[in-house]
């Protein structure tokens, strides 16, 4: 298209004419005067100039004189190529993936949201298209045809995209890999469809509340006078000194542990990253790092040090040990009692379904850390305050305290916590709780 637009702008027409005949006798001719940026060359540079031969320079010529300035189609244009695989053959193809994928696989008993209507199937995660492949391949029949490697994964890919090669992954949910281990080795249909029952329902309980999780943080962004949302959580520690290059002999020494403890306020105001090393936990040599009591210290800290609306809502893991127990209970509830707030609702996310926006700063925090040299404790501060604006380090200022000794006198264990999901406190209900399983199940108080 460039050369004809070339040609197109470079033709002439002259009148010829032979010396005595009349000028009705006159005849014209095309030229073209060629140039490469304003400059006139003759038609051996210009070829030199496009990499077009005399051949195709001529046809394209005849092209603009004719006035179709459309390139010719190819002459493959609408012809079967010559390796052209057979529609039993791809039909061979085809059949092997379905009956290798109901072997092999795991169905799921829905779509990912926001995907194909389709249930995927995924394989395990040791497969691998070249090594399924082989097996179609060694499995053939003398005689028949067999496709190539690449074009065994176009055609997976195009015909049975919800076959799908599981991706390897950590810290997965224990009944999800349950039910699905159950689904791939039972022996009857009825016991496959029932397991896959009870996947569904967990997922679709799962979805609920991720997203019951996420109107909260919205509705604290629209209304943050009113309301205020925090979700808190333990990252991992930190082993310092730590340097992006590390020296050989340094991997065999015993580094020195800070624990850090995350609270996120979704409406804008951050993170914060509560950090403390192993000489400063409540416990000698970093013992009980991770306790009750360490747990409501923290908080304790931060919402005495943080402005938030007088309604509160927080977002945690289920960890028994950590968050889901008797004393963090009994310390929102004396907040309520004690009119620090009207009113707190502390959540918990489905086991093994706890991914939350304060994994997303520990992300952040952990990628710049890795990449870093980092020596002390006031080096990791300016590590995780230059990670992003959101994050914000706060050393170890706090007093630990025993607060289970000090509840334990005056409240109330309560009966079954582990299997209820929400808790209310509320100045209308003073000294009570109001529970539930799932955020639209009815109120138990």
């Amino acid at each position: 298209v460039f050369l004809l637009g070339m040609l197109s702008a470079a033709r002439c027409e002259e009148t010829v004419s032979h010396s005595g005949q009349a000028a009705a006798g006159a005849r014209t001719r095309t030229s073209f005067a060629y140039s490469v940026q304003g400059v006139r060359i003759c038609r051996t540079v210009f070829c030199s100039v496009y990499g077009v031969g005399r051949t195709r320079l001529k046809r394209l010529q005849k092209m603009v004189e004719s006035g179709v300035c459309v390139p010719a189609p190819h002459g493959n244009v609408g012809k079967a190529p010559w390796n052209k695989y057979s529609v039993e053959t791809r039909g061979r193809v085809i059949e092997f993936i379905k009956n290798y994928a109901s072997v092999h696989g795991l169905p799921m008993p829905a779509a990912p949201r926001g995907r194909a209507q389709t249930a995927p199937t995924y394989l395990p995660s040791s497969c691998t298209h070249q090594s399924v492949w082989a097996q179609y391949s060694n499995a053939s029949q003398q005689g028949e045809e067999v496709v190539g490697c690449k074009s065994f994964q176009r055609l997976w890919k195009k015909q049975l995209a919800n076959i799908q090669i599981m991706s390897p992954r950590i810290d997965v949910c224990a009944k999800c890999e349950t039910l699905r281990n159950v689904m791939k080795n039972a022996d009857s249909e009825d016991f496959k469809i029932q397991s896959a029952s009870d996947l569904k329902s967990h997922v679709e309980l799962a979805q609920s509340e991720r997203e019951f999780y996420r109107s909260c943080i919205e509705m604290a962004k629209t209304n943050p006078d009113t309301s205020t949302h925090i979700t808190f959580d333990f990252a991992e520690n930190f082993a310092i000194p730590y340097h992006a290059r590390q020296p050989g002999p340094v991997y065999f020494k015993v580094l020195h542990r800070v624990n850090n403890f995350g609270i996120v306020n979704e409406a804008g105001a951050g993170q914060v990253h509560h950090l403390y090393h192993e000489g400063q936990t409540i416990g000698a040599d970093n013992g009980k790092a991770h306790g009750p009591n360490c747990v409501v210290s923290i908080l304790h800290r931060y919402l005495e040090k943080t402005p938030h609306a007088k309604s509160l809502h927080a977002h945690c893991d289920n960890c028994c040990g950590q968050n889901k127990n008797k004393t963090v209970l009994a310390y929102l509830c004396w907040r309520v009692l004690a009119g620090l707030e009207d009113e707190i609702m502390l959540s918990f996310m489905i086991v093994g379904h706890t991914r939350c926006s304060v994994d997303g700063g520990f992300g952040v925090v952990k990628k710049k850390f890795r990449a870093s040299d980092t020596d002390s404790a006031a080096q990791l501060v300016d590590l995780i305050d230059g990670s992003g604006h959101r994050n914000k380090a706060a050393l170890f200022d706090w007093h630990w305290r025993c607060w289970d000794d000090f509840f334990q006198a005056h409240f109330k264990k309560v009966q079954g916590i582990t299997s209820y999901q929400h808790f209310r406190f509320s100045k209308d209900i003073p000294g009570k709780v109001e529970m539930k399983k799932t955020h639209s199940s009815e109120d138990i108080v």
